[in-house]
């Protein structure tokens, strides 16, 4: 009944997209994500109709993005993943001449340039969660490599003392290796180094709160928190929206 009531023009449309979605949806979960979604845009003329020519690199990096966070056949956080697709940004252009790199920390390892600029310090990383199997290697004192090795605790149950110690060995651990990241990006700079972070106010005072013990900016907050001035924003500041792109219709074409 609801077909009915579309329009002539419609209705051919829909049914051109049936012929392509009931197939693709009767196949889900026999093909891996990627393939199954990359082959189903495809079908439906994806690349010949949304796409300039000079773009047909750019969704590549879309689906390896995909497959990267595939967890058996599906998406097990499609939050996360939204976030990591609004972080995604096209490929810029080889033969451009580029006066800027954006770059993680790891590619900077053994460069240089003559400004250095680190936003989002103050951010935080992905909580590791609870693995069910968890193992640390260590030296003990007569120079024998130790490991300890522990499962995680059923539910309900105690928390195993193996399997705390281990975690809390790994977070240390951990967080030494993002601090030497931090001292190799802070190194890469010739003249000039930014470190850019958001920190806030304790409620109610003008103290300012220490940054989450997971972000790069609690490494430095110690030596920087005695400079930071705060800001205090103007009323007459206006509020900008951000702008929602238009849906755009695909060129329907007769088969």
């Amino acid at each position: 009944q609801r077909c009915e009531q579309l329009s002539a023009d419609g209705q051919r449309r829909l049914s051109r997209v049936l012929k392509t979605l009931q197939p693709a949806i009767a196949q889900r979960g026999r093909l891996p994500l990627r393939t199954w979604l990359e082959h189903t845009w495809l079908s439906l003329g994806g690349p010949n109709q949304a796409y300039a020519l000079g773009d047909l690199d750019q969704p590549p990096r879309y689906w390896d993005l995909l497959e990267a966070n595939e967890r058996g056949g599906d998406l097990s956080d499609m939050v996360d993943f939204e976030r990591r697709v609004a972080r995604l940004y096209a490929k810029p252009e080889e033969s451009a001449d580029a006066r800027v790199h954006i770059m993680t920390m790891h590619k900077a390892k053994g460069l240089e340039f003559d400004h250095v600029i680190l936003p989002g310090l103050d951010r935080v990383g992905r909580s590791s969660g609870n693995d069910i199997m968890i193992w640390y290697e260590r030296v003990s004192g007569d120079g024998a490599t130790d490991l300890l090795l522990s499962p995680i605790a059923e539910r309900g149950a105690d928390k195993d003392p193996i399997y705390e110690f281990v975690k809390r060995e790994q977070a240390i651990k951990d967080r030494l290796e993002e601090t030497r990241l931090l001292y190799v990006a802070c190194t890469r700079a010739i003249k000039r180094l930014s470190l850019v972070g958001c920190a806030q106010c304790e409620p109610g005072t003008q103290d300012l709160k220490a940054p989450a013990a997971s972000a790069l900016l609690s490494r430095i907050w110690d030596t920087i928190a005695a400079q930071a001035e705060i800001i205090q924003p103007s009323s007459g500041v206006p509020v900008h929206t951000a702008a929602v792109a238009p849906l755009k219709r695909l060129r329907f074409t007769e088969e």
